[in-house]
């Protein structure tokens, strides 16, 4: 069960994410926003460029399941492409271009809550991808 956990830590960390973006966009709340994604954005940049995660880091991103888990929710293009608007939005602060950049944030982090919950319930097996969009398209 201790290894399951991890996957639940992934999806809260995700809603987390998600909850702070949306607190920043409708209340003006920013530091909550800059602190949650300042402490993500190092694991996620080591990942996305094949670096080993630095040792301070370790505890975000660093468990098996979360390493598929994330392999499963963002495909390697998706991962770089989430590492570079989290740097772009911590680089605009609290500026005219954050708030666009916090909105394109919400949709990876909900598919990789989705994907961390699906494995919580179905460790064996992750979404196929392509899932969240045909549901989406619904």
């Amino acid at each position: 069960m201790e290894d399951r956990s991890q996957y639940l830590w992934l999806a809260q960390l995700s809603q987390g994410v998600i909850r702070n973006i949306l607190l920043y966009l409708e209340d003006g709340k920013w530091d909550a926003l800059r602190e949650t994604t300042s402490s993500i954005v190092a694991p996620l940049d080591s990942l996305s460029s094949g670096a080993e995660i630095p040792r301070s880091d370790k505890a975000a991103f660093a468990s098996y399941e979360h390493l598929t888990t994330l392999s499963e929710a963002w495909d390697p293009q998706e991962l770089k492409s989430v590492v570079a608007r989290l740097k772009t939005l911590i680089k605009a602060g609290d500026g005219p271009d954050a708030k666009h950049q916090a909105e394109e944030l919400i949709e990876p982090f909900q598919k990789l809550s989705a994907q961390a919950l699906w494995n919580f319930e179905q460790p064996e097996v992750g979404l196929p991808r392509g899932v969240f969009e045909l549901c989406k398209a619904h």
